[in-house]
């Protein structure tokens, strides 16, 4: 069973599946997301890529933590840093929000497939050549 968007953006943060503008939000999300790259998944990245217009626009219903990576905390004496994640230049609006860099680590699991086939090769015959 596939799940609806609304059921992803439910499960991904339930605010947002009630807001009053998530259907103008999934709307400008799909535009922003190339559903034939995800395949099977596209609701899924559509539904990350909602909650993170979501999580990122001035208004947003933001959560702690949500509009961006936390880098470090300090208490006290005491001050701790977490390592970020690495993203291109061009990944760097999504890098913004936690869903925003869930929606990276998806489109690295999809899209198409290069390998290499196990098994010989198989030649055609030398037409003209030096098997003659």
């Amino acid at each position: 069973m596939t799940l609806t968007i609304l059921q992803h953006l439910q499960v991904l943060n339930p605010a947002y599946s009630t807001d009053p503008d998530v259907n103008l939000v999934i709307e400008a999300a799909q535009e922003r997301v190339n559903v034939k790259w995800y395949g099977l998944k596209s609701n899924q990245a559509v539904a990350l890529m909602t909650a993170h217009i979501m999580a990122t626009r001035p208004t947003g219903l933001r959560q702690y933590g949500e509009g961006g990576a936390i880098t470090s905390k300090r208490e006290g004496d005491l001050s701790v840093g977490f390592a970020t994640p690495t993203v291109s230049s061009g990944d760097a609006d999504l890098s913004q929000s936690v869903y925003g860099l869930r929606l990276i680590s998806l489109r690295r699991g999809c899209g198409p497939f290069m390998g290499v086939a196990a098994g010989p090769a198989v030649l055609p015959p030398i037409i003209g050549g030096f098997n003659e």
